[in-house]
């Protein structure tokens, strides 16, 4: 498929489709990133340290999330 033709299908997407096209489109571009891959390490071994969030946090996010329409 070409860039054309991929253009012309996400433009049919609804905007739920939209942003996980676009999260996946930029997680394929940055996949081999060395720096990239370096702060993903460092944020895996922050969070199996203990730094994570509580539930309550997480619901607090997700719900301003929600409420902006992401």
């Amino acid at each position: 498929m070409s860039v054309a033709e991929l253009k012309r299908q996400a433009k049919k997407l609804g905007p739920a489709e939209t942003i996980h096209l676009a999260a996946y489109l930029k997680h394929l571009s940055r996949r081999r990133d060395p720096a990239y891959l370096a702060r993903l390490d460092e944020t895996w071994n922050a969070m199996a340290a203990g730094d994570r969030l509580t539930l309550a946090q997480y619901r607090k996010i997700s719900d301003g999330l929600r409420k902006s329409g992401v």
